[in-house]
């Protein structure tokens, strides 16, 4: 492994400098930085990155379409949808559609802005992820223009996010009947 002189630290194609710093004897996917997280910590990482975000005030669980069932929905409104997940060596990958949906003028006027403000949007949820341990993959952003309970514009990606996959499940099984 190649060490930087000046840190002492691997080399890497991506700067993860700001990632926790562990042993490269603690295993492949720590020494990337990496943390051991179940699905459901993800999610929680997520809805938590998006509701930091200064333009996001609402956000859909698993399913985008469901802003139709909202009358009133306070839109900059992120959404997440699952895809598939997958185990690749030491690490989880979690697949996620990331959603950014805003209500457009009359005129439609905003319609480049409302797609300006989702890339930005998705784009600090994404840093803010990776800054908790989480290592997204590249991502490219699709802009749309939707129907909802109102006219909306917005951009969504597909994101796959990875964790480290060594995870330490209790020892207790003495609640398990086996027949």
């Amino acid at each position: 492994m190649r060490l930087r002189q000046d840190t002492r630290q691997p080399v890497f194609r991506r700067d993860v400098r700001h990632l926790a710093w562990r042993s490269a004897r603690q295993g492949p996917a720590r020494w990337r930085g990496l943390l051991q997280m179940t699905l459901t910590q993800v999610i929680e990482k997520i809805e938590r990155a998006a509701s930091l975000q200064p333009s996001v005030h609402h956000i859909v669980r698993n399913d985008v379409f469901r802003l139709n069932e909202i009358p009133d929905a306070q839109y900059g409104t992120f959404a997440w949808t699952q895809q598939q997940h997958a185990l690749a060596g030491d690490l989880l990958e979690f697949s996620f559609a990331f959603f950014y949906v805003d209500r457009l003028t009359a005129d439609a006027s905003n319609e480049i802005e409302c797609q300006s403000v989702g890339i930005q949007s998705l784009t600090g949820i994404i840093r803010r992820l990776e800054n908790d341990g989480i290592l997204a993959g590249d991502v490219t952003f699709q802009t749309f223009n939707q129907k909802f309970a109102d006219l909306c514009a917005g951009v969504w990606c597909n994101v796959r996010l990875q964790v480290s996959a060594e995870w330490i499940c209790p020892d207790d099984n003495s609640a398990t009947e086996i027949i």
